[in-house]
């Protein structure tokens, strides 16, 4: 628990801004090597008492990436604008 809180204390003094855990997703990247072992993992991350929801593929910056750091997400959205 000690390092929970200093964790959050943490992000909030670098980061100067404050995180809204709505917002806030997971993305587990794997690499070519190991997605089956990983294929059904999921975690169950917390912020500020907030659950964390694990996505498969995130919109950031206008580029969508998925979990395999792929664009073959982002190219599909591409096509069918």
């Amino acid at each position: 628990m000690k390092l929970v809180r200093q964790t959050e204390n943490l992000v909030g003094q670098c980061l100067k801004m404050v995180i809204n855990a709505a917002k806030t997703k997971c993305l587990l990247v794997t690499g070519k090597r190991i997605p089956c072992k990983l294929d059904n993992c999921s975690l169950e991350l917390t912020l500020f008492t907030s659950d964390i929801d694990q996505v498969d593929s995130q919109k950031l910056l206008g580029v969508t990436i998925d979990k395999h750091l792929s664009f073959d997400v982002h190219v599909e959205e591409l096509c069918m604008n």
